[in-house]
């Protein structure tokens, strides 16, 4: 059996990994709609709009996983 205290630890975190993963999906959902519905934005502006949702996200969340 597991000690209930190491259960009680671990259960904020993935709570909160569900939550920053729902986000991200709507972020994600949020770029391609943006991407398909506005053809006629230049392309500097959907490559700023999809480097601002997808990797800087994205890079935040590797550097705190390697640091943290």
């Amino acid at each position: 059996m597991s000690n209930p205290l190491v259960m009680s630890a671990w259960a904020p975190g993935l709570i909160g990994l569900a939550f920053a993963g729902s986000l991200y999906g709507v972020a994600l959902g949020q770029s391609i709609y943006y991407a398909r519905h506005f053809p006629n934005d230049s392309r500097l502006i959907k490559f700023m709009v999809l480097a601002i949702l997808w990797v800087v996200p994205l890079c935040m969340s590797s550097a705190n996983d390697v640091f943290f």
